[in-house]
């Protein structure tokens, strides 16, 4: 989020706070008073890390025990089973963080003006065991990165600042001579050995 987070939410209770707020609105209106916001009902998040900075995008994983983020602080985060966690101001560096299952990754995310942000994705391919994912990049020569994240994320003991245990690793990079621009959008085929790469000008590029 732009608020500096992310927001770990259960969808289960979505139904019961819709019928608790609709029930506040009835009896709002039945007083003779506006009733406070809109018709959708209000959620309070499981746990909430905090970021220094804005979040591009959180995506689960596909066996869902990660949860991997894009953040304007420069990093790529993954998080070892966030929905055990609680709490409303968790932090993801330091202590804290380690204590969170949080791993870092330091990541250069600042596209610029002009180029859309950088969004990760997941190769859907990679369930059961170690999960990949694939990122854009800054660096030069141009390139795509794909890492891959353990399924013991984090779990063998504990470092000092970083996090400790087991840790994500770049595995790949994708580039060429016809590869001379930043690739914001990437995406694995469901399939396939295949992975998709998008610029800001319309231009995709295919790896096999």
């Amino acid at each position: 989020s732009l608020d500096r987070s992310v927001k770990i939410f259960d969808l289960r209770k979505v139904s019961s706070n819709k019928k608790a707020a609709s029930t506040a609105s009835s009896a709002s209106k039945s007083e003779g008073s506006s009733a406070s916001g809109d018709d959708h009902p209000s959620m309070d998040p499981l746990a909430t890390f905090v970021e220094s900075r804005s979040v591009n995008c959180a995506y689960w994983s596909p066996s869902g025990n990660q949860l991997l983020s894009v953040t304007q602080s420069n990093f790529l985060r993954l998080f070892n089973k966030p929905f055990e966690q609680s709490g409303k101001a968790i932090p993801v560096a330091g202590e804290g963080g380690t204590k969170a299952g949080v791993q870092s990754i330091s990541h250069d995310n600042q596209t610029g003006r002009y180029l859309p942000v950088f969004h990760a994705a997941w190769d859907p391919k990679c369930v059961g065991g170690s999960e990949a994912f694939v990122v854009g990049s800054m660096k030069q020569p141009r390139m795509v990165e794909v890492f891959t994240s353990p399924a013991d994320l984090g779990t063998k003991g504990a470092g000092a600042g970083g996090g400790g245990g087991a840790k994500p690793t770049r595995v790949m990079c994708f580039g060429g001579e016809y590869l001379n621009s930043v690739q914001s959008r990437n995406a694995f085929h469901p399939t396939h050995d295949i992975v998709v790469c998008g610029n800001a000008s319309g231009r995709v590029h295919v790896f096999r």
